[in-house]
C-alpha cells in the first residue's frame, strides 16, 4: 500500500488550527531591512504581503532577502518589500492533503505555503510543521514512507 492510501484522508486543517498559525503580514512599502529584521526577531521564513484590504499579493522569504542583497548591496536596505517579493504565489487550501503540499513545495523549491479558504488568508503552512505532524502522531514506519514518497529539493 502506497503512502498516499495510508494517509489519503488527512488534510491540512489537520496538521494545526489557523489560529495556531503565526500569520506575520506586511504591506509592499516595507523596507528590506525592517523586513530583515522581522523574520529574525519572529525566527521564521515568510512574511505575507498584503494589500491594504488584506487581500494577498505576494511573499517575501529570507531566500529573497539574501538575494536583494546580493543583487543591490546596501542599497537594498533602503529598498521596499514590493521589489523582491513573490507575486505569483502558490497556496493550498485546508482541504489539501499534506502529502501533495510537500509535493508542490518540493518542486518549486520553497518551504512556506499560505493556505486559504476561499480569498482568507487562514495560515502559513510549512514543510516542517508537516514533517513534525507525521513524526510526533505517526508511527516512524510512516514518517519514512512519506518521506520517500514526497520528491525532495
Amino acid at each position: 500500500m502506497r503512502i498516499r492510501d495510508i494517509l489519503s484522508g488527512l488534510k491540512v486543517k489537520d496538521i494545526a488550527g489557523a489560529d495556531q498559525w503565526h500569520i506575520i503580514i506586511v504591506s509592499a512599502q516595507t523596507a528590506i531591512i525592517d523586513a530583515a529584521h522581522i523574520l529574525t526577531k519572529k525566527k521564521i521564513g515568510l512574511l505575507v504581503v498584503c494589500d491594504d484590504k488584506g487581500g494577498l499579493v505576494g511573499v517575501l522569504s529570507e531566500r529573497d532577502v539574501v538575494h536583494a542583497i546580493a543583487a543591490h548591496g546596501k542599497d537594498a536596505v533602503d529598498m521596499t518589500v514590493d521589489a523582491f517579493m513573490t507575486r505569483d504565489v502558490e497556496v493550498c487550501s485546508l482541504e489539501d492533503p499534506p502529502y501533495k503540499v510537500m509535493s508542490r513545495m518540493s518542486a518549486g523549491g520553497f518551504r512556506h505555503m499560505p493556505v486559504m479558504e476561499g480569498q482568507t488568508l487562514k495560515g502559513v503552512i510549512s514543510s516542517r510543521d508537516i514533517i513534525k505532524y507525521y513524526a510526533d502522531s505517526g508511527s516512524s514506519d510512516q514518517l519514512v514512507k512519506l518521506l520517500k514518497e514526497v520528491s525532495w529539493v
